[in-house]
């Protein structure tokens, strides 16, 4: 059993954000032997469905020009409670992924997931952020003053923990990366439990023979997969310096052997969360990666 904050983890391996982008992906992740039922990203709004931008993926590395769609908080608020309730009956925690345009609306989102019964709330730092009038937005990953005014500003309007906090960023350069540690130990008020890394790796091109982007519409993609695990092995064992010892260090990146998690735990994970393995093999990872899991 692996303790983070006030969930506990039967394993330490779990499904990450993108998995469950809509009700059925979750029923099929709850029925998983992912460790969390992770949900998200939830935007305020409908984001990105009716989108010709497209997830690609080779094998070893997955792209895409603007992030998951979803189709809003509204749409999913009436199903949360039921999947809060499922995911307790299956012992696992029930972690909200939220995504949002400034403080006020990331505040928002949180709160409403918590009222739905979530366990987590994970804020998404990370890049890709949402588009407007075709330009990306802000990123918090960017900047530890808004994230610590972010902080700042959930202690005020929460006046105490409602669940426990999740914050998800993109890599970080070091400089970056240690003063986000600082804000987050100043500010976090013991309700930051954990810290997720890595999101996707911003403004990268990954193109076609003919020279046009294998996303379509945007010519940029965020990647992840194989070749991020190097990036976010690093940003694990960095943060796992930095932070407070009551503040975990979830690696992101790259899982699809068994090794790969143990790579995750030696530098200091507590647990370890995947997406473009699944989006590749399905349920059916499990039976190499925890074998012993689907036996039981």
């Amino acid at each position: 059993m692996i303790q983070i904050g006030s969930i506990v983890l039967r394993q330490p391996l779990f499904l990450a954000a993108g998995c469950a982008k809509h009700l059925e992906s979750a029923r099929q992740v709850l029925a998983s032997p992912s460790a969390a039922l992770v949900i998200g990203s939830i935007t305020t709004e409908p984001y990105g469905e009716e989108s010709s931008d497209v997830l690609w993926c080779d094998g070893a590395r997955s792209v895409t020009g603007f992030g998951f769609p979803n189709p809003g908080m509204d749409a999913w608020q009436a199903d949360l409670p039921a999947l809060a309730s499922a995911a307790r009956d299956a012992g696992k925690p029930l972690v909200v992924n939220v995504a949002g345009n400034d403080i006020d609306d990331y505040l928002n989102l949180a709160e409403r997931a918590f009222a739905a019964g979530a366990d987590v709330v994970e804020m998404n730092f990370a890049w890709p952020c949402l588009l407007s009038a075709g330009r990306l937005q802000y990123a918090f990953s960017d900047d530890p003053s808004a994230v610590s005014d972010l902080l700042r500003a959930a202690r005020a309007r929460f006046h105490g923990p409602r669940g426990d906090l999740w914050l998800k960023f993109s890599p970080m350069q070091p400089t970056v990366l240690e003063g986000m540690a600082t804000a987050i130990a100043a500010h976090g008020d013991g309700w930051v439990t954990a810290v997720v890394c890595c999101g996707p790796y911003p403004k990268t091109l990954f193109l076609e023979p003919d020279g046009s982007s294998v996303v379509g519409s945007d010519s940029f993609a965020m990647m992840s997969g194989e070749v991020l695990r190097p990036i976010a092995l690093g940003q694990v064992r960095q943060l796992r310096t930095l932070l407070p010892d009551n503040v975990a260090v979830i690696g992101l990146g790259g899982v699809s052997i068994s090794a790969h998690i143990d790579q995750y735990l030696s530098m200091g994970a507590r647990a370890v969360g995947l997406t473009t393995a699944y989006q590749i093999g399905g349920s059916d990872i499990f039976g190499y990666l925890f074998p012993e899991e689907v036996a039981s």
